[in-house]
């Protein structure tokens, strides 16, 4: 297993991964650091986020950044709409039996 620091660039700021995380292969390792870029870009503008793999003896490895995310497809909005509909009718559901 090797240790890979997954630094966050964010706006120009750079948050610096002092821990790192040990990965089997350089893939698992490209995997995390998209998963990050994309739970960082769910509230955020995904053009200002990009993570910088660095392997354990300090050398760049890669510059990941998250998915794009273009328009969903019409069926994809409709079954997102009905699920929370259905979230929300069942807290309702659980705080009117309280």
């Amino acid at each position: 297993m090797q240790t890979y620091f997954f630094d966050i660039n964010w706006n120009g700021e750079m948050l610096q991964d002092d821990d790192g995380a040990s990965h089997f292969d350089e893939g698992s390792a490209l995997y995390y650091a998209r998963v990050i870029a994309n739970r960082l870009a769910r509230g955020a503008d995904e053009a200002a986020i990009r993570i910088h793999v660095r392997m354990g003896d300090g050398r760049p490895f890669a510059i990941v950044s998250p998915t794009p995310r273009g328009a969903l497809p019409v069926s994809q909005v409709r079954v997102r709409a009905i699920v929370e509909r259905d979230l929300s009718r069942q807290k309702t559901m659980d705080v009117a039996a309280c």
